[in-house]
Protein backbone atom coordinates (compact mmCIF):
# COMPACT_ATOMS: atom_id res chain seq x y z
CA UNK A 1 0.00 0.00 0.00
CA UNK A 2 2.84 2.42 0.86
CA UNK A 3 4.48 2.11 -2.60
CA UNK A 4 1.19 2.93 -4.32
CA UNK A 5 0.64 6.02 -2.17
CA UNK A 6 4.24 7.14 -2.75
CA UNK A 7 3.84 6.70 -6.50
CA UNK A 8 0.61 8.74 -6.53
CA UNK A 9 2.21 11.52 -4.48
CA UNK A 10 5.16 11.66 -6.89
CA UNK A 11 2.84 11.91 -9.90
CA UNK A 12 0.84 14.68 -8.24
CA UNK A 13 3.96 16.65 -7.33
CA UNK A 14 5.36 16.35 -10.87
CA UNK A 15 2.10 17.48 -12.42
CA UNK A 16 1.88 20.48 -10.04
CA UNK A 17 5.37 21.75 -10.89
CA UNK A 18 5.02 21.04 -14.59
CA UNK A 19 7.69 18.41 -15.02
CA UNK A 20 5.61 16.11 -17.21
CA UNK A 21 5.17 17.98 -20.51
CA UNK A 22 2.19 17.33 -22.71
CA UNK A 23 3.39 16.64 -26.26
CA UNK A 24 0.27 18.31 -27.63
CA UNK A 25 1.03 21.55 -25.79
CA UNK A 26 4.57 21.71 -27.21
CA UNK A 27 4.38 20.22 -30.71
CA UNK A 28 7.49 22.02 -31.95
CA UNK A 29 9.72 21.50 -28.94
CA UNK A 30 12.94 19.54 -28.77
CA UNK A 31 14.40 18.71 -25.39
CA UNK A 32 18.10 19.57 -25.02
CA UNK A 33 20.14 17.76 -22.39
CA UNK A 34 22.61 20.41 -21.31
CA UNK A 35 25.67 21.90 -22.93
CA UNK A 36 28.18 19.76 -24.75
CA UNK A 37 31.66 19.86 -23.23
CA UNK A 38 33.04 18.50 -26.51
CA UNK A 39 34.19 21.46 -28.63
CA UNK A 40 33.60 19.53 -31.90
CA UNK A 41 30.16 18.13 -30.99
CA UNK A 42 28.00 18.49 -34.09
CA UNK A 43 30.86 19.96 -36.11
CA UNK A 44 32.21 16.63 -37.34
CA UNK A 45 30.55 13.72 -39.17
CA UNK A 46 32.13 11.42 -36.58
CA UNK A 47 30.31 13.24 -33.76
CA UNK A 48 26.90 14.38 -35.13
CA UNK A 49 23.97 15.75 -33.14
CA UNK A 50 21.67 12.73 -32.84
CA UNK A 51 18.15 14.16 -32.83
CA UNK A 52 16.23 11.18 -34.22
CA UNK A 53 12.85 11.63 -35.86
CA UNK A 54 13.34 9.43 -38.91
CA UNK A 55 12.73 10.48 -42.48
CA UNK A 56 11.18 13.87 -41.65
CA UNK A 57 13.89 16.17 -40.28
CA UNK A 58 11.56 18.06 -37.91
CA UNK A 59 13.90 17.73 -34.93
CA UNK A 60 16.79 19.19 -36.91
CA UNK A 61 14.74 22.31 -37.67
CA UNK A 62 13.56 22.48 -34.07
CA UNK A 63 17.19 22.44 -32.97
CA UNK A 64 18.29 25.09 -35.47
CA UNK A 65 15.29 27.35 -34.81
CA UNK A 66 16.13 27.55 -31.11
CA UNK A 67 19.89 27.94 -31.48
CA UNK A 68 21.24 31.41 -30.61
CA UNK A 69 24.65 32.98 -30.31
CA UNK A 70 26.03 34.17 -26.96
CA UNK A 71 24.16 37.48 -27.34
CA UNK A 72 20.81 35.71 -27.81
CA UNK A 73 20.59 36.39 -31.56
CA UNK A 74 19.25 33.57 -33.71
CA UNK A 75 21.54 31.93 -36.22
CA UNK A 76 20.82 31.69 -39.92
CA UNK A 77 21.17 28.35 -41.62
CA UNK A 78 20.98 26.56 -44.92
CA UNK A 79 20.68 22.85 -45.65
CA UNK A 80 23.66 21.59 -47.62
CA UNK A 81 22.35 18.05 -48.06
CA UNK A 82 22.86 14.43 -47.13
CA UNK A 83 26.41 13.27 -46.71
CA UNK A 84 29.12 11.21 -45.15
CA UNK A 85 27.77 7.63 -45.35
CA UNK A 86 30.95 6.18 -46.80
CA UNK A 87 33.25 8.42 -44.78
CA UNK A 88 32.01 7.13 -41.43
CA UNK A 89 30.91 3.67 -42.61
CA UNK A 90 27.16 3.80 -42.01
CA UNK A 91 24.09 2.83 -44.04
CA UNK A 92 22.01 5.98 -43.53
CA UNK A 93 23.32 9.47 -44.35
CA UNK A 94 23.81 12.41 -42.05
CA UNK A 95 22.23 15.78 -42.84
CA UNK A 96 24.64 18.67 -43.20
CA UNK A 97 23.79 22.35 -42.59
CA UNK A 98 25.74 25.55 -42.90
CA UNK A 99 25.06 28.01 -40.09
CA UNK A 100 26.16 31.60 -39.79
CA UNK A 101 27.12 32.87 -36.37
CA UNK A 102 28.09 36.51 -36.72
CA UNK A 103 31.00 36.51 -39.16
CA UNK A 104 31.74 32.82 -38.67
CA UNK A 105 30.38 30.07 -40.94
CA UNK A 106 30.14 26.59 -39.43
CA UNK A 107 29.03 23.24 -40.77
CA UNK A 108 26.76 21.17 -38.52
CA UNK A 109 26.07 17.45 -38.89
CA UNK A 110 22.81 15.88 -37.73
CA UNK A 111 21.76 12.26 -37.41
CA UNK A 112 18.00 12.19 -37.87
CA UNK A 113 17.82 8.39 -37.63
CA UNK A 114 19.41 7.89 -34.21
CA UNK A 115 18.62 9.68 -30.96
CA UNK A 116 21.13 10.15 -28.17
CA UNK A 117 20.33 12.93 -25.69
CA UNK A 118 20.92 15.92 -27.97
CA UNK A 119 23.06 18.60 -26.38
CA UNK A 120 23.75 22.23 -27.15
CA UNK A 121 26.79 22.80 -29.33
CA UNK A 122 29.80 24.54 -27.79
CA UNK A 123 29.61 28.36 -27.46
CA UNK A 124 25.89 28.64 -28.29
CA UNK A 125 22.73 29.20 -26.30
CA UNK A 126 19.21 27.82 -26.43
CA UNK A 127 16.24 30.12 -26.78
CA UNK A 128 12.96 28.65 -27.81
CA UNK A 129 10.96 31.44 -29.37
CA UNK A 130 7.35 31.43 -30.49
CA UNK A 131 7.35 34.73 -32.43
CA UNK A 132 7.96 35.49 -36.08
CA UNK A 133 9.82 33.42 -38.65
CA UNK A 134 12.30 30.65 -37.89
CA UNK A 135 13.87 28.80 -40.75
CA UNK A 136 15.95 28.91 -43.88
CA UNK A 137 16.61 32.27 -45.52
CA UNK A 138 18.40 33.68 -48.54
CA UNK A 139 20.19 37.00 -48.94
CA UNK A 140 20.23 37.31 -45.12
CA UNK A 141 16.54 38.34 -44.79
CA UNK A 142 14.23 36.61 -47.27
CA UNK A 143 12.21 33.60 -46.01
CA UNK A 144 13.17 30.88 -48.46
CA UNK A 145 13.17 27.11 -47.89
CA UNK A 146 11.71 25.26 -44.94
CA UNK A 147 10.53 27.31 -41.98
CA UNK A 148 7.82 28.11 -39.48
CA UNK A 149 6.10 31.43 -38.88
CA UNK A 150 4.32 32.09 -35.59
CA UNK A 151 1.52 34.65 -35.88
CA UNK A 152 0.55 37.08 -33.11
CA UNK A 153 -2.76 35.23 -32.54
CA UNK A 154 -0.89 32.01 -31.70
CA UNK A 155 -1.44 30.33 -35.05
CA UNK A 156 1.44 29.22 -37.24
CA UNK A 157 2.36 28.12 -40.75
CA UNK A 158 4.99 25.39 -41.03
CA UNK A 159 6.28 24.41 -44.45
CA UNK A 160 8.17 25.62 -47.47
CA UNK A 161 8.61 29.27 -48.42
CA UNK A 162 9.55 30.76 -51.78
CA UNK A 163 10.68 34.40 -51.63
CA UNK A 164 8.66 35.06 -48.45
CA UNK A 165 5.50 33.38 -49.78
CA UNK A 166 4.02 30.14 -48.54
CA UNK A 167 4.35 27.34 -51.09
Amino acid sequence: MKPIISFILILISYSLIGQIPNKFECPDTLWIYGNSIDSIYGLSPKNPIKVGGGILPKHIYRYLNSLTDNEGKGVTYKRIGSCCSEEINRKKPLTKFSIKNGNEDLELYFDQYEWEYPKLIHDFQWSESRKGYHGEIKQDTIFHGYGIYFFEDGGFYKGNWNNERKR
